[in-house]
């Protein structure tokens, strides 16, 4: 209340609306997709507190690997490539990507939360060309000949009738 110099007064009231702090139960699951293909992550259970009417982002700490797009709830991960590419040349199999969710309140609260993306080569994707070639079928045969040595990943992608053993055979179907 408020009074004048002449004793009049005024009694005034407002509301005080507390935004309750923003927390995350860091329970998103880590997810692995293949080169092209997407992989769905739903968020909606994540995070508590603010006003609960989140609006949420994400982000990928590799775009070169994997990307992040958001609707709604639901964060879609797409893998782009399995491998460290430099020059065209493969330098060696990606690591998982951390991919950031944020969660944003009505009144401005935030919040974040992460998961990893773990990008799988496509099958006969030996050369990080993004699909089979006939340079990644070369790349076969000169592991095969001992010319080379493939890493992890390109080993998954260079078994291509997935039958645990690289061979000229699958060189031959990568290339055909």
């Amino acid at each position: 209340s408020t009074t004048d110099a002449t004793g009049a007064t005024v009694d005034h009231s407002f509301d005080v609306s507390v935004n309750v702090a923003l927390g995350s139960a860091g329970a998103l699951a880590d997810v692995s997709v293949e080169e092209g293909a997407d992989a769905d992550v739903d968020a909606s259970a994540e995070f508590t507190g603010g006003t609960g009417d989140y609006v949420y982002t994400a982000a990928s700490a590799s775009d070169a690997n994997a990307t992040a797009a958001v609707d709604g709830s639901t964060v879609t991960v797409t893998g782009v490539s399995a491998y460290t590419v430099v020059a065209g040349e493969v330098t060696g199999d990606a690591a998982p990507v951390t991919i950031t969710v944020t969660a944003t309140d009505e009144f401005g609260g935030t919040t974040t939360s992460t998961f990893d993306a773990d990008v799988t080569p496509v099958l006969g994707n030996v050369d990080g060309s993004g699909g089979p070639s006939p340079a990644g079928a070369s790349a076969v045969l000169d592991h095969f000949l001992g010319l080379s040595t493939l890493t992890a990943k390109q080993q998954t992608a260079a078994d291509f009738n997935m039958d645990t053993a690289i061979t000229p055979f699958d060189a031959a179907l990568i290339f055909d």
